[in-house]
């Protein structure tokens, strides 16, 4: 259990110390990838939402915990940003398309979202549908 937790802290710091270091840092006021800007209170509460979901899946779904760790890291590192700045610090950005920029935490939101429908795929399958089988087990 504790390397899940220290590696959600390396990958907070590590997002956080280069945003910290950045020399042209271009700010963001949308939610992932620069896209869709609700009002702030509104997104700190979705965020704090997604926050108490990976939670309950990383303590009662044993098998998404990786990818629950790598979104928790992005989505916390991304409502520190909002809490301290009131904008998301983002520093990557594809010539071919200006006005997408993104940082690490958005990668990591990307890598585990993508690692948890992987995931789920695969146990879906090993498992079956409706195979009787228990998809979900606590662990």
């Amino acid at each position: 259990m504790k390397k899940y937790f220290v590696l959600l802290f390396v990958l907070l710091f590590l997002d956080q110390l280069i945003k910290v270091l950045v020399v042209n840092p271009v700010r963001n006021f949308g939610i992932f990838l620069g896209f869709w800007n609700p009002p702030g209170r509104f997104l700190l509460i979705l965020w704090c939402l997604f926050i108490f979901m990976l939670c309950v899946f990383f303590v009662f779904i044993r098998h998404l915990r990786w990818p629950a760790i790598f979104m928790l890291a992005g989505i916390s590192s991304q409502l520190v940003d909002r809490v301290r700045w009131e904008y998301g610090i983002d520093f990557f950005s594809f010539y071919f398309f200006p006005n997408v920029s993104f940082n690490f935490a958005d990668v990591y939101i990307l890598f585990g979202g993508v690692a948890m429908i992987f995931t789920l795929i695969l146990k879906e399958k090993e498992a079956g549908l409706f195979s009787g089988r228990k998809l979900f087990k606590r662990g």
